[in-house]
């Protein structure tokens, strides 16, 4: 349960909460209308679930492989490769 299902479900909670925390950002940019507002959060939401569900989750499987990467550079496909695979369960849960 802690290993498979718990972090899909703390993901899942936090991706609740961007939206509206990303409009309420953007409203303090300065936008005139209401529709560009949604659409510049659309876009901030975007980038963010990008970066957190790719980025993020296969960070700390990264860093582990830091000194194997810097040891042998024309490998750094193939430890990438590893490192998102290693971390699937928790994108396939998502």
């Amino acid at each position: 349960f802690i290993n498979g299902y718990l972090p899909s479900l703390l993901l899942s909670i936090l991706y609740y909460f961007i939206p509206p925390l990303m409009l309420f950002l953007t409203k303090f940019e300065g936008y005139p209308s209401k529709s560009t507002q949604e659409r510049k959060t659309c876009g901030k939401v975007y980038l963010f679930i990008v970066a957190n569900s790719f980025f993020l989750v296969t960070y700390g499987t990264l860093i582990s492989l830091l000194s194997e990467a810097i040891d042998s550079p024309r490998e750094i496909p193939g430890l990438l490769a590893s490192a998102v695979a290693s971390q699937v369960k928790c994108l396939i849960c998502f």
